[in-house]
């Protein structure tokens, strides 16, 4: 059940109490616990959560998946509304945007938050800068999440970009229909596994960071990937139970003290910012997300991705080999005027005859570059 607000607080015996009233003699428990979804998830609990009532009403005074996530009808209702609670979540964005400038955010788990909570907070920080941005950590890519006020969302690559299949998929689906929101570019977030730990390690890692600038993406970088980190920040999304046993939530920064690996032998900034050096002298950010700007191309072999990206007249092509085993000698058929590929990262010229390329690639080994008409 609810109470008023306590006085002050006290860790005792692991469980954190309140203490109500001017006496000091009434307490209540705080809770420490909660999970987004699904109700049986098996992350280490968030023990620092607080809850803040958005509605006062008294027959809903406890905590419960309809009063803290998806509101009952009748609890859901302007008059049991906390307005000074709703005004002050509303002004937080503000003062940022005032005090520091901020243009953007993430409303983490507004998924949470009541509707009409969600839209006055946007509509709030826009009155303050209306090109603020919002975006969401939602794993799919909706046109709702555009209506509700959204610029992006998280979207699904962290579970997708180690399957070819799935980039297959992904590569089809936005030439045909383009998505209906930016989505995030990255192989990973703090919930999931770590890039460089998941089959090619390093190669994996350089191998999504050019797929991703040279989609129709938003190129997101995750803390750690850039020193080549393999250990998860949490097991929320998709870890094993022996997996989730080997990291309690004392190894996990998400739960407990940690630090980046500046020691690390691997060091992956200069490759970074070569890749986007040429994402920014080849990708036109004010037509990226057009469907006209992308097409898939079909290879001899299903682990051989390749899609093409057209601007200003000029066309590139991106092949990369997703097999993190074997090298994949293949073939692939191109537009006939076309006579070679430059490949910006090596300098390397790849010869093209009467519209058919065959090249071979290694594991995780990848080009882009342009295409010349000329000899």
């Amino acid at each position: 059940m609810f109470t008023d607000v306590p006085r002050k607080v006290a860790r005792v015996d692991d469980r954190i109490i309140g203490v109500i009233g001017e006496l000091e003699k009434k307490t209540c428990r705080i809770p420490g616990a909660f999970a987004d979804w699904p109700p049986d998830d098996i992350q280490p609990v968030w023990s620092d959560v607080t809850y803040l009532r958005l509605y006062g009403h008294p027959n809903f005074n406890y905590i419960a998946y309809n009063t803290v996530r998806m509101y009952e009808q009748k609890l859901e209702q302007n008059q049991y509304r906390v307005h000074s609670l709703w005004d002050n979540i509303c002004n937080i964005i503000p003062y940022y945007q005032q005090n520091f400038k901020i243009d953007g955010v993430m409303v983490d788990m507004g998924h949470a938050l009541p509707h009409e909570l969600r839209s006055s907070l946007i509509e709030t920080a826009r009155r303050e800068n209306p090109d603020f941005v919002f975006w969401e950590e939602n794993f799919e890519l909706t046109k709702k999440s555009r209506k509700d006020g959204y610029n992006a969302s998280l979207g699904y690559l962290p579970f997708d970009l180690h399957l070819p299949e799935k980039v297959h998929s992904l590569i089809k689906m936005l030439e045909n229909s383009g998505s209906p929101i930016p989505f995030f570019g990255t192989a990973e977030t703090h919930n999931t596994h770590r890039t460089a730990s998941r089959n090619g390690a390093l190669l994996f890692s350089k191998f999504t960071w050019a797929l991703v600038n040279y989609i129709p993406s938003l190129p997101f970088i995750l803390n750690g990937f850039e020193l080549n980190a393999k250990e998860p920040i949490n097991t929320g999304l998709c870890f094993e139970p022996e997996e989730i046993a080997n990291y309690p939530a004392s190894k996990l920064p998400l739960f407990s003290v940690s630090s980046l690996n500046w020691d690390s032998d691997v060091e992956l900034t200069e490759f970074i910012k070569q890749v986007v050096d040429i994402r920014r002298r080849t990708i036109e950010p004010e037509s990226n997300f057009e469907t006209k700007t992308i097409k898939y191309i079909e290879t001899s072999h299903e682990n051989i991705i390749a899609f093409t990206r057209n601007f200003s007249g000029k066309e590139y092509l991106f092949i990369g080999n997703m097999d993190y085993k074997l090298e994949i000698y293949f073939s692939m058929k191109i537009t006939e005027k076309y006579r070679k590929l430059k490949d910006y990262f090596s300098d390397k010229i790849v010869n093209i005859a009467n519209g058919w390329l065959i090249y071979n690639l290694k594991p995780f080994e990848f080009i882009f570059g342009e295409l010349f008409i000329d000899e």
